[in-house]
């Protein structure tokens, strides 16, 4: 058996990944909203994704090893 993921949510996913570089970890404004951590997050401001209409707010996560 084989399974996919669809909807909106993979899409602006897939979208994010397309759009981060190297070893850059993109989120947009839903999983931000779930995350604890405000001091991880660098908001890089509305940008536009293939296949959306509207901009989509997207913040950039650092990991800081401990």
């Amino acid at each position: 058996m084989q399974y996919t993921a669809v909807g909106d949510a993979v899409n602006v996913a897939a979208r994010l990944m397309e759009e981060a570089k190297g070893d850059q970890i993109l989120a947009s404004q839903p999983c931000v909203d779930a995350i604890h951590r405000s001091q991880a997050l660098q908001p890089l401001g509305d940008v536009p994704l293939k296949g959306r209409d509207q901009r989509v707010g997207i913040y950039s996560i650092s990991w800081i090893s401990s």
